[in-house]
């Protein structure tokens, strides 16, 4: 966790290709939502934003 308000979960798997996922989750008034997402290749250190 980054505050009491701000965690980022990474996960990553192979899926064909070995990637990663990138969440940042914030808590608000309505409980904990997701920010942020952003995904990317294992084999480099670069994020990519995506959209839900």
């Amino acid at each position: 966790m980054k505050s009491e308000k701000r965690a980022v979960v990474e996960i990553h798997y192979k899926y064909g290709m070995e990637e990663k996922d990138q969440f940042v989750i914030k808590k608000n008034e309505y409980g904990w939502r997701i920010d942020t997402k952003k995904y990317g290749f294992q084999s480099n250190n670069k994020w990519f934003k995506d959209y839900l």
